[in-house]
């Protein structure tokens, strides 16, 4: 047996309705393609769903007892795909960020007040880690970017420079208060 849920939609229909017509305006399709899913259903079963006369259609004994299952079905179904598309929503309205203390801490603020300003409906969320964390949280779909001073490539993702930043050289001042200047990376 493989019943489709089109098939258990258009038992239901005429189930409620009474009347095969009816049911097919209101399925938005023909009403010899309702009673063909009705036939393919009643032959996978094994047996008569409905009784049909000129005037009505009732549900016989077997139909009666797959109702309730089917309206169970039915609406556990339609409520789980519901749940899901609303998760779905509010995982595309949420930005995960896993980036590094240094970045986190000091450009992202100025970058996030921004963003939040022009882009209100979309939450960010920050993950604070260390380097290794944050490749392997955007490798493994926790995170949907990560930033960073990545010095090599991983395999599976992809990097795209978002800025360049200068390197410093932190030093005591100069006795005479003289500035130090630049220094090669040999020194």
């Amino acid at each position: 047996m493989n019943l489709s849920t089109r098939q258990m939609r258009a038992f239901l229909q005429v189930a409620r309705i009474g009347n095969f017509t009816r049911a097919a305006e209101q399925a938005h399709i023909t009403q010899a393609g309702l009673s063909i899913l009705i036939r393919e259903m009643e032959k996978q079963l094994g047996c008569r769903l409905f009784d049909r006369t000129t005037r009505m259609v009732s549900l016989t004994p077997a139909g009666r007892r797959l109702l309730p299952v089917v309206e169970r079905l039915l609406t556990d179904l339609d409520d789980v795909a519901a749940e899901l598309g609303a998760e779905g929503d509010a995982a595309r309205q949420t930005l995960r960020i896993a980036a590094t203390p240094l970045v986190s801490s000091h450009l992202l603020p100025w970058v996030f007040a921004s963003f939040r300003e022009a882009h209100p409906q979309v939450a960010l969320r920050l993950f604070d880690a260390d380097l290794r964390d944050v490749e392997a949280m955007v490798e493994a779909g926790d995170a949907d970017l990560g930033l960073g001073f990545f010095f090599r490539a991983a395999p599976s993702l992809d990097r795209t420079p978002v800025g360049r930043f200068e390197l410093m050289r932190v030093t005591q001042a100069a006795a005479d208060g003289e500035p130090v200047g630049s220094a090669p990376w040999s020194a």
